[in-house]
């Protein structure tokens, strides 16, 4: 049968409770009812790509139990695929809820695909890695549409969810350079983002993308993150909050 819905929300906001939502009502303490309103109004996300066929819909939000997710991934120092696989293999053994692929050097798509064809948790990851490797650009050189590439490539694979670093903006990324050592950038995004900054031209790349992207993400049910990219370090120096200001 031919589905009536585009996404989970989409299915709540139409009284429809698709098979995602009752493996959801398997471990939770709330009625189906009270899932579909707080899915409708956008209180619970459920990440559920259409392509992920083995998938065991798992909430995440509002009157939900807290859920454990497994970061792994391979680099240069370490590739070995089949070594990850069993990592996700043992996050299923141990009932973890999703497994994050920070992969960033490979054939990072073979991997991706081996991962929704076999691991039944929300799978998720991070584009902007995925961009640096698939063009072999340049940081300053990638554009938003190779990021828009790499996403819609991670949705027909099968991907639930994607990490977006949107936090730094020219204003965090001059105030991070005057000062080294008051943030932890993130492994790939966020040095990503600051070695290219601050150009004159860019703001927040990712910050006006949404128009973009969420029709990518909606027409295979992905769910987007939004994080920081950056977190407070260590320094020599008291830290000052670093707030992110779109």
């Amino acid at each position: 049968m031919t589905e009536s819905y585009t996404t989970q929300m989409d299915a709540a906001q139409k009284g429809i409770l698709t098979p995602q939502m009752a493996h959801v009502l398997e471990n939770e303490a709330l009625s189906a009812e009270e899932l579909m309103g707080n899915i409708a109004r956008g209180a619970v996300a459920l990440p559920a790509n259409k392509h992920h066929k083995c998938l065991k819909g798992i909430g995440v939000g509002q009157g939900l139990k807290t859920k454990i997710n497994v970061n792994l991934g391979v680099s240069r120092d370490v590739c070995c695929f089949d070594r990850e696989m069993n990592k996700a293999r043992m996050a299923v053994e141990f009932k973890a809820h999703a497994v994050m692929d920070l992969s960033v050097f490979g054939d990072t798509e073979a991997f991706r695909k081996r991962l929704v064809n076999e691991i039944p948790l929300m799978i998720g990851t991070v584009p902007i890695y995925d961009t640096l490797i698939r063009t072999k650009k340049k940081v300053e050189e990638i554009t938003l549409e190779d990021w828009f590439e790499t996403v819609e490539i991670h949705a027909r694979n099968g991907i639930d969810f994607i990490t977006i670093h949107a936090g730094l903006n020219r204003t965090c990324a001059r105030r991070i350079k005057k000062t080294p050592g008051s943030a932890a950038l993130s492994a790939g995004g966020a040095p990503s983002s600051l070695n290219g900054w601050p150009r004159p031209e860019t703001k927040t790349p990712f910050t006006n993308t949404l128009t973009g992207f969420l029709p990518s993400a909606g027409n295979m049910m992905s769910v987007s993150a939004w994080g920081t990219g950056f977190a407070p370090g260590p320094s020599k120096i008291p830290p000052t909050p670093l707030r992110s200001r779109s």
